[in-house]
């Protein structure tokens, strides 16, 4: 099968590729865990002494599947609260992204600056549902109601002295439509309606409930800062303007452009001479051709460290070849004037 080809975008923002860093694996991790403790249950087992903790395996099967049972809940209380946390950083961080240019209002929500009109504060459902209003992303309520839902589960972990099993009216009608029981009914072996049940009953999310809901969230946020970059990166003019931005703030000082230029280093150009004046060294544009290789390579990767990526699947408007070309064909000096430092 031919492969297709691959062409430098906007692949995500940063705020999402912190939130996949976090939670991307989850799932995987979460399935390993349970497989693993499963397999203490049936018969005694010896930690390896590369450990090196103190730990004894239980002399019984039902002190085994009780300890089992204990250390899943543990883990998926740990790992829910977690992700909620990077999904609340991500929602605040995402929002006050200068190039993704949310109004200021649906800022304000997301970052929970301000309240609701009853002076409490904004929650997951409201906050999201803002900021995909304003990208005009429709039919994502039921996700957004369920990762609320997850939402308010952490919250009820985390105080459990006075927690409140308590859902929005709007989240719970969302949640117990047939059409939402139809969408989250995709994921094998999820109920929705059996979910709600426990988190009503104040009782800890399973492993598919727990699974289901972090992947739910990583695929609303992927489809909401598509959606973003999509609105503000669709013509080859607007990408490029990005793309000069963010180069600006990556480096800026001249100093530290400098250096990732080379321009100390005579020995990469031609003509370069380590007695030269850094104002000779600052217009040098042609490396030998060994080292030529190693600086598209090097601002080939710099560009992927910003968000520019190559890929099958573009997500904003393709960034030419025309242009990174020529923005890493130029001296230090011109590189300067060209992104505004």
């Amino acid at each position: 099968m031919a492969h297709k080809e691959l062409k430098r975008s906007i692949a995500r923002s940063n705020a999402f590729r912190a939130l996949q860093k976090s939670i991307g694996g989850a799932t995987s991790y979460l399935n390993t865990v349970a497989v693993s403790l499963e397999l203490t249950v049936p018969q005694p087992i010896t930690p390896p002494t590369t450990l090196h903790i103190p730990w004894a395996c239980p002399a019984t099967v039902q002190k085994r599947r009780d300890l089992v049972s204990q250390t899943r809940n543990f883990v998926l209380r740990s790992v829910m609260i977690a992700a909620c946390d990077a999904l609340d950083s991500f929602i605040r961080e995402w929002a006050s992204t200068d190039w993704l240019a949310f109004p200021q209002s649906a800022i304000n929500i997301a970052t929970k600056a301000t309240t609701n009109s009853n002076g409490r504060e904004w929650s997951v459902f409201d906050r999201l549902k803002t900021l995909a209003d304003v990208l005009q992303v429709d039919d994502v309520d039921a996700y957004l109601a369920l990762v609320s839902l997850g939402s308010r589960w952490r919250n009820a972990l985390v105080h459990m002295g006075r927690a409140r099993f308590e859902l929005d009216k709007n989240v719970r009608s969302i949640l117990k439509s047939p059409k939402t029981k139809q969408i989250l009914g995709v994921k094998a072996g999820f109920d929705i309606t059996e979910t709600i049940k426990k988190f009503d009953s104040a009782e800890d999310p399973s492993l598919k409930d727990v699974t289901t809901i972090l992947a739910y969230m990583q695929d609303v946020c992927r489809q909401l800062d598509q959606a973003a970059i999509c609105r503000v990166a669709d013509t080859e003019d607007k990408v490029e303007v990005l793309l000069k931005n963010a180069l600006k703030i990556h480096f800026i000082t001249r100093g530290e452009l400098d250096e990732f230029w080379g321009i100390h280093r005579p020995n990469e150009w031609i003509g370069g001479s380590a007695t030269a004046s850094y104002a000779v060294k600052e217009c040098m544009n042609t490396r030998l051709p060994e080292y030529q290789p190693k600086w598209e390579r090097k601002f080939s990767n710099l560009l992927n460290s910003l968000g520019f990526s190559m890929s099958e699947h573009p997500v904003s408007h393709e960034i030419s070849s025309k242009c990174v070309g020529f923005l890493a064909s130029m001296s230090a000096c011109d590189f300067a004037k060209e992104v505004g430092l």
